[in-house]
C-alpha cells in the first residue's frame, strides 16, 4: 500500500496537471522504469521506505511524547499549528 498508493496519486497528479493545466510538474522520462514520466521506480521505492519509516518508527514516538500532555494543551497545539494551514490556504486562494 505504500509503494501503491503514493504512485497512483503521483501519477493522477502529474497527468492531470500535464493534460488539463499545461504544466509539467516534474518529468521522469530520463529515469529508468518510468511511466509516461509521471512515475518512476526509484522514486516509488523512495516514498514506500518513507512511508514505512514514518509510521512505523516515527510516529509512534510522536504519539509518545505527545501523549504526556494533557488534553487542553493538545487542543491549542493543534488549534495553533491548523491555522497556519488555514491562513497558507487563504492566501494561496487570493482570499486574503
Amino acid at each position: 500500500m505504500a509503494f501503491f498508493l503514493p504512485t497512483l496519486v503521483e501519477y493522477i497528479v502529474g497527468y492531470y496537471f500535464d493534460h488539463y493545466k499545461n504544466i509539467r510538474l516534474w518529468d521522469y522520462s530520463y529515469m529508468p522504469f518510468n511511466i509516461n514520466g509521471y512515475v518512476c521506480l526509484y522514486y516509488s521505492l523512495f516514498w514506500a521506505v518513507g512511508i514505512y519509516l514514518i509510521t512505523n518508527k516515527i510516529f509512534p514516538k510522536v504519539i509518545i511524547f505527545i501523549d504526556k500532555y494533557p488534553i487542553l494543551f493538545k487542543l491549542f497545539l493543534f488549534l495553533f499549528l491548523s491555522s497556519f494551514i488555514v491562513v497558507d490556504l487563504l492566501k494561496k486562494s487570493a482570499i486574503l
